[in-house]
């Protein structure tokens, strides 16, 4: 799978127009279809992910609270990192979407 460097450096390369202008729309069209693709393949939906996170985080801390073992511990602390790291997706999302309009 290629990374965010490859994506943006493969979809940006090429003459479309001897408008300059013209050309630099294009490539930056190009490019956000690329990355738009790429996103999806390496992340999934964020949306839905993140919702399915904060569940397994709900059902493991029960889990814990039932049975407080380190090892229930482990997984409700593993749970909450899986989860912080889809809430930190959702976030860099809006964030970006923010910051185009």
């Amino acid at each position: 799978m290629a990374d965010f460097k490859e994506v943006v450096k493969a979809s940006y390369s090429g003459n479309y127009s001897n408008d300059v202008f013209l050309q630099w729309k294009l490539k930056l069209k190009k490019t956000k279809l690329a990355l738009s693709k790429w996103s999806r393949e390496q992340f999934g939906d964020i949306f839905k992910q993140l919702l399915i996170r904060e569940e397994i985080v709900k059902v493991k801390g029960k889990l814990f609270e039932q049975d407080p073992t380190i090892a229930n511990r482990v997984v409700l602390q593993q749970a909450h990192v899986e989860y912080k790291l889809y809430l930190h997706y959702n976030e860099e999302f809006w964030r970006q979407k923010a910051s185009i309009h």
